[in-house]
């Protein structure tokens, strides 16, 4: 098959390519990289940063590059954000009615729902309607802006907003959704049928990952991923310096890129709390190194807000780390062992249990190995495959 992807939520912020990808954009590059040995040829429309991604990330295929100028000096600020995207979205809408490309696609699919990949999607699939279309949903779907107090308005509403009319294009033009179980229980409620959803899940690099060289234990914990306030991080803060008052050398490795102002506001917490020596903010890093960090850790503390599927969960399992987190829907359909959760914004059962398990090394142990069982049972090549199968029978159908 020839496959054109559209790859254009790319965030232009160069120190943070390749080292801070959403579990959407690795979804993306793992597949993509099976799909490219199992012999199918692969197109993807994206920005400069986005070729860079893929590059870091050893994806080496046919490109086209759509760029917006300014993009690093307009994304500094929320309006200049909001004028970045709607010239993102604008140039990709002009490039898909007037650049010429291939026609013979057999599928033309969206790394996600949202307006920058969704709408130029459409525009060239009524441009070459011999091809069938498909998109991610990752998820989970943006609630209100009035639910979500531990974020500014302004951002929110405005991402909710362009959420709800892609939702309405995806409606109306895609037949062929990938979501994840939580996610497709939600776009129901949308009106989407369920007929047109096929279930979306993510693996991890099991074999990579044991490859790297178990450490010493050097910190009680770890947490992975993006730096914002829907990942629970000023939470953790909060969590780990009651943990310091019962386990005064207790450290935690925080590892992850995220907005300027979210990691200020972030160290500042911690300079606050005279936790200098307890949290260890390391930014974001290499895989090699991400790996590393989660083997010296004992417990992998993951108090999120919003979760899908979380790759980072998986990856912490794969290290052999039992985690504790939120109790999101998405960890039900998911995660059937290893993790323990406790109810949303519940700061203090989550300090209880952290103790408890530093304090029991056998409980511990047995989390650990159970953590690691899960793990195993997701793997990218049948993933990739199962995803192509439905590609495949959406074009026999056409």
């Amino acid at each position: 098959m020839k496959i054109l992807v559209m790859y254009l939520g790319v965030w232009p912020i160069w120190p943070q390519i390749g080292k801070g990808l959403s579990g959407g954009e690795r979804h993306l590059i793992e597949v993509c990289k099976r799909w490219v040995s199992f012999g199918h040829e692969i197109h993807i429309l994206t920005t400069k940063f986005g070729v860079k991604n893929l590059k870091f990330n050893n994806l080496f295929v046919n490109t086209y590059v759509l760029n917006v100028p300014y993009e690093e000096t307009l994304c500094k600020t929320t309006f200049g954000v909001a004028i970045f995207y709607a010239l993102r979205i604008l140039k990709a809408c002009i490039f898909s009615l007037t650049r010429h490309l291939r026609d013979d696609y057999d599928v033309i699919c969206a790394s996600t729902y949202l307006i920058y990949d969704i709408l130029p999607l459409v525009l060239m699939s009524k441009k070459r309607p011999s091809s069938e279309v498909a998109v991610y949903a990752h998820g989970p779907l943006t609630p209100s802006p009035l639910n979500r107090p531990y974020h500014s308005f302004l951002p929110t509403f405005l991402y909710w907003f362009q959420e709800q009319l892609s939702l309405r294009i995806v409606k109306k033009y895609v037949y062929l959704i990938f979501a994840c179980s939580s996610t497709q229980n939600q776009l129901k409620t949308t009106g989407i049928p369920k007929e047109r959803m096929r279930v979306l899940n993510n693996a991890v690099n099991l074999r990579y990952i044991q490859q790297i060289k178990q450490a010493h234990k050097k910190y009680e914990a770890c947490y992975l991923g993006r730096i914002s306030p829907e990942k629970g991080i000023f939470d953790l803060i909060d969590i780990w310096r009651k943990v310091c008052k019962e386990i005064p050398d207790a450290r935690i490795v925080m590892i992850g890129g995220g907005e300027g102002g979210c990691v200020r506001k972030l160290l500042k917490e911690i300079e606050r709390h005279d936790l200098g020596r307890n949290v260890i903010y390391v930014g974001p890093v290499d895989e090699t190194r991400k790996y590393a960090l989660l083997k010296s850790s004992k417990l992998f503390v993951y108090p999120s807000y919003e979760e899908s599927w979380s790759i980072v969960v998986c990856e912490a399992m794969a290290c052999g780390l039992p985690v504790i987190a939120y109790r999101l829907p998405a960890y039900e359909y998911v995660y059937k062992q290893g993790i323990i959760t406790v109810p949303i914004g519940n700061e203090e059962r989550i300090v209880d249990i952290i103790i408890r398990l530093l304090k029991n090394d056998d409980v511990t142990q047995k989390l650990s190995k159970e953590a690691f069982a899960q793990a195993k049972n997701y793997d990218w090549n049948s993933i990739a495959f199962a995803e192509l199968r439905c590609m495949e029978s959406l074009v026999d159908k056409g």
